[in-house]
């Protein structure tokens, strides 16, 4: 029996490495799985204008270094007239720079801030092996914003994500951002990545399942130092100061709306919360 019951255990642990070795592959790893997921061209959302617009010469290409002594890039397009005000944008999961260029290429012609597209981790032009769901991009955040305040002093700098970008920003707050950053835009964030990878196992496995699968990839990234306990984004709503607007779909498919049910019950100055019956 004791015998059995080493097989049983050695089958276990092997059985977990593939399958999560697999999934950290698939979800996780950069670039070339990602693109499986990529969207048609019917599905992007900016027009011929604003990808013009967005990958003209105007919008450079920089690099500084992360905590962790990566380099990481972003598409920085410098204000006409010489503004201080910084946009940072943080994109999602599976996502691009450029995806949200409509509404940069808007603000841009409107406020003529200094806007930095940031890539991601394991996403785009990153060399980065893995993406962390926000954990470790927060942290990048706060590189980019010392590399900014680097440069100028007088720069107030804004912070902007979408999905995981969401949770990046309000990681980076967890983490303590400066007096330079001035304000805070989560659109449709998570404020948990266990709750998150549970959410989303839902969609394509039984809920059982998904509430054993999901604990496990959590418990990997934990020991593999990818996702740190006592840093998540809810500490960083709690912690900062900083105004926080949050936005979120009522019809959200990917991020359920009860985060930002959630975040409602949070005792908080200086926050502002925005929701919509049909968006998704």
């Amino acid at each position: 029996k004791g015998m059995i019951i080493v097989l049983i255990i050695v089958g276990s642990l092997i059985l977990f490495y593939v399958i999560f070795g697999f999934v950290l592959r698939y979800i996780f790893c950069s670039n070339a799985n990602i693109k499986r997921l990529k969207k048609k061209d019917s599905e992007v959302p900016y027009n011929q204008s604003d990808n013009f617009w967005f990958f003209s010469s105007e919008n450079k290409i920089i690099e500084t270094t992360s905590y962790d002594h990566k380099k990481i890039q972003s598409y920085f397009r410098r204000s006409k007239l010489g503004s201080h005000t910084y946009l940072i944008f943080c994109h999602g999961w599976t996502g691009d720079p450029e995806e949200k260029s409509k509404v940069l290429h808007r603000i841009y012609d409107k406020f003529d801030f200094n806007i930095l597209s940031l890539v991601q981790r394991g996403q785009g032009l990153s060399n980065i092996k893995y993406i962390t769901m926000g954990a470790k991009e927060g942290r990048d955040v706060l590189s980019w914003i010392n590399y900014i305040i680097k440069k100028d002093n007088m720069a107030k700098i804004l912070l902007y994500g979408e999905s995981m970008g969401a949770a990046t920003v309000l990681y980076s707050l967890s983490y303590g951002v400066p007096d330079n950053v001035v304000g805070v835009t989560e659109d449709c964030g998570y404020l948990s990545i266990l709750k998150q990878f549970i959410s989303s196992a839902k969609s394509f496995v039984p809920g059982v399942i998904a509430y054993i699968f999901a604990p496990s990839i959590c418990l990997a990234m934990w020991l593999t130092g990818s996702i740190q306990i006592r840093h998540n984004p809810k500490k960083g709503i709690l912690n900062s100061k900083t105004p926080l607007l949050c936005i979120h779909g009522e019809a959200d498919e990917l991020v359920p709306f009860s985060n930002f049910e959630k975040i409602k019950k949070i005792e908080r100055d200086n926050i502002v919360m925005l929701s919509f019956a049909e968006a998704k």
